[in-house]
C-alpha cells in the first residue's frame, strides 16, 4: 500500500513511500536513515503498518496499576535500570527523578 507521507506527517512535502514494501525486521533508526526520514514517522508507519513487529517492553509489567512512587524513599544507591525493574517505570523516568530527588551531598 502506498501512502503519502503527508498522511503520517501532516503539513511536510508530499512523498510516496511504499510502506508495504519496508523490511520491517530493521530497527527503526535504521530505517529512518535509509529513508531520510525522522524517527517518530518510522514509528508511527510501523504502528499502522506492522504492529507485529513491536516488542513490549520486556522489563515493564503493563497489568499493574499506575501507582503513586514515594521518590524521596527510594534507594537511590541502586542503578537506574534496578530501580526501573522494581518500580515498574522506564529508566528514563528513573533517570529523570534521580536528577530532582537525589540527596543532595
Amino acid at each position: 500500500m502506498i501512502i503519502l507521507l503527508e498522511d503520517l506527517v501532516p503539513g511536510k512535502v508530499k512523498r510516496k513511500i511504499d510502506w508495504n514494501g519496508i523490511n520491517w525486521s530493521k530497527r527503526t533508526s535504521l530505517l529512518a536513515r535509509e529513508l531520510n526520514l525522522p524517527t517518530t514517522v518510522i514509528s508511527r508507519a510501523r504502528r499502522r503498518f506492522a504492529a507485529n513487529t513491536i516488542e513490549p517492553d520486556s522489563h515493564v509489567d503493563w497489568s499493574k496499576l499506575p501507582q503513586q512512587i514515594d521518590w524521596s524513599k527510594v534507594d537511590w544507591t541502586k542503578s537506574n535500570n534496578e530501580l526501573a525493574r522494581e518500580l515498574n517505570v522506564y529508566d528514563s523516568v528513573v533517570a529523570y527523578k534521580r536528577k530532582r530527588y537525589l540527596p543532595r551531598v
